[in-house]
């Protein structure tokens, strides 16, 4: 797997691209999809077929200790971004099955930091560090309303199917559904 690294420039970004097609040989199609680097919380959501047809959201995992992950499920429930059902209409819209599990990252933006910061120093409390580890600190709260204030967004980069594989054989088409 070949990645961009620390790419600054066009001429950087040219020669790893040149790279790329004389490794896969002449003949070989090569797409490429970019997608924004988001500094976040792992998180995997899962959502069951229910008996009307659509999915329902029925756990939301963090990737704990790289073995056992952490069931937030309240928690992500009161990220807005998140979907709480997916219908049988969508679902065949996205091409996905009505059991399936959902990967990305739960990130804070930074205006919601900002004004959560600020809230923070008005309250007398130090200001967070960063965006990424208030985001996490907020999805491991005991207190759901809280994640509710703090303005989360859930956003997905890949599906799975209930056994762990890849729903889709482009990126392009994950990112799509």
């Amino acid at each position: 797997m070949l990645s961009l690294d620390n790419v600054t420039s066009e001429e950087e970004l040219r020669d790893w691209d040149r790279r790329v097609r004389q490794l896969a040989g002449e003949n070989a199609e090569i797409s490429f999809v970019c997608e924004y680097k988001l500094d976040g919380l792992s998180m995997a959501l899962r959502y069951q077929k229910a008996q009307d047809g659509a999915a329902h959201l029925v756990m939301g995992l963090t990737r704990g200790n790289g073995i056992i992950g952490e069931d937030v499920t309240t928690n992500v429930r009161t990220i807005r971004s998140v979907p709480l059902s997916v219908s049988a209409v969508q679902l065949k819209k996205a091409k996905l099955p009505a059991t399936f599990e959902v990967r990305g990252e739960v990130v804070m933006p930074l205006a919601a930091f900002i004004k959560a910061n600020e809230e923070r120093e008005a309250q007398g409390l130090a200001p967070a560090a960063n965006p990424r580890n208030y985001a996490a600190g907020t999805i491991r709260t005991l207190e759901p309303n809280i994640v509710a204030q703090r303005r989360l967004d859930f956003y997905a980069y890949f599906a799975l199917t209930p056994t762990g594989e890849n729903i889709f054989t482009e990126q392009s088409d994950a990112l799509d559904a």
